[in-house]
Parts: C-alpha cells; structure tokens; sequence
C-alpha cells in the first residue's frame, strides 16, 4: 500500500513542472507577453503537451506576437487532435472546412468536428451538421468510416 502511495505521489510530482510551465505561458499570455507565452509553451509543445500545442497554434493562427502562419497552426492543431484533444480537433475541423492552413476538405472536415462533438463541443455539433447537409451521401459515408476507424496516436516527436 505504502509503494502505491508513493507511486502516486512521484507521478503528480513529475506532472507539477508541465502544469506549472502551462501555467506561466497563460499568465504571460494574459499580460500580453506572447513571447514569453510562446516560449514556455513551445518547450511544453514539443514535447508531446497536446494543451500547449493548441496554445502554440492559436499564436501562430491569430497573429499573438508574431507573424501568422497558418500552415503552421494547422500541423500543430494536427499534432493534439492526433492526440484526441477536441479542441484542436475542432480547431482543425474549421481549417479543412474553409481552407485555412490546409488544403479544403470536406471529409476531413466532417470527421475532425464529428470527433470534436462526440468529446462535447457543441459549436463542433452545430457546423458538423450544417456542413454534412451540403455533403454527398458518399462523402458523408468516407468521413463516417473515418471516424469509425479514428484512434488517438501517442505523442512522437515531428519529423525535422
């Protein structure tokens, strides 16, 4: 019982530096400090930190303290929905919607907002619906079967 106890302790021990750096980037983000935001969570995003990663995305799809670049959103957006983080999979359902970042693609599309509504995000909901009613029988099948097969995929760093 004792181990477990300690075990325990040890593994929300190892997790209090990320929450703590995930915690720093807001509050530098919140002052309007993006760089130091981009910079404690950068090293949190590349190591598999799917929260960080979205916040890295939205810094280079908006525009926070640097140049936009929207491709470059769009692979970190990709890098936490792979994870099943529904907000990037969200986010990045709107991407291939629209064709911000990516190439426009309906299926993939419909498959990233429907994964994002099954996790609860209602906005994913709405245009996952509005969007498969503008779709073929058969797109909308391609993106059902997508989704059927879809797994989350551990982290793995990128490659350069």
């Amino acid at each position: 019982m004792m181990r477990a106890v300690a075990l325990v302790a040890l593994v929300l021990c190892a997790a209090l530096p990320a929450a703590a750096d995930f915690a720093d980037g807001a509050q530098a983000y919140d002052g309007g400090d993006y760089q130091s935001a981009f910079r404690e969570w950068s090293a949190l995003a590349r190591r598999g930190d799917a929260r960080a990663q979205v916040a890295i995305a939205g810094l280079h799809r908006f525009s926070e303290g640097r140049a936009v670049d929207v491709a470059r959103a769009a692979r970190w957006y990709r890098r936490a929905a792979v994870q099943g983080n529904a907000v990037a999979q969200l986010n990045l359902g709107e991407m291939f919607l629209l064709g911000i970042g990516v190439a426009r693609d309906r299926v993939r599309a419909l498959m990233w907002l429907s994964l994002a509504a099954r996790r609860g995000k209602i906005w994913a909901a709405d245009q996952r619906d509005a969007l498969a009613r503008r779709m073929t029988e058969e797109q909308r099948a391609r993106a059902r079967a997508m989704v059927r097969s879809w797994k989350p995929v551990p982290w793995t760093a990128p490659d350069r």
